[in-house]
């Protein structure tokens, strides 16, 4: 399925799931909902991705970075999608918004570590139970 569709179909996804909410205005790729009281809420959509600081070369053969003193830093939303590392400018005024986009998927997306280090705390406390004969069956 081409990038497009993909977004197109979730913003047909979030248009009926909208349909619940007071009121719903489409500006240009911007969802707005209106609250009960008729101010407009933008709806956050959570990023995946990580926000940093970098220092870059311009490539121009005669300007200070090329000797070494890079320019910045510039902030860079960073990603992978379908395998491949991507990066978008962030523009200063922005960088609060987008770190809070980034930090409502890191909550819905936790790590995949965290997770398997509390499985092996429960297979290691079941082997101590067990150990201790509480694992078996009474027959």
């Amino acid at each position: 399925m081409h990038r497009s569709d993909r977004n197109d179909k979730t913003i047909e996804m979030v248009m009926e799931l909208a349909d619940g909410v007071h009121g719903t205005i489409c500006h240009g790729d911007r969802l707005m909902f209106a609250s009960e009281s008729g101010d407009m809420m933008r709806k956050i959509v959570p990023l995946p991705g990580t926000i940093r600081a970098e220092w870059v070369r311009c490539g121009k053969a005669a300007c200070r970075c090329a000797t070494g003193r890079r320019h910045g830093p510039y902030v860079y939303r960073r990603w992978r999608e379908d395998g491949r590392q991507r990066r978008q400018y962030v523009r200063a005024g922005d960088r609060p918004k987008i770190e809070a986009v980034i930090a409502a998927w890191h909550r819905q997306h936790p790590p995949v570590w965290a997770t398997r280090q509390e499985l092996a705390e429960l297979r290691r406390l079941s082997r101590e139970l067990r150990a201790l004969g509480f694992g078996s069956c009474p027959r």
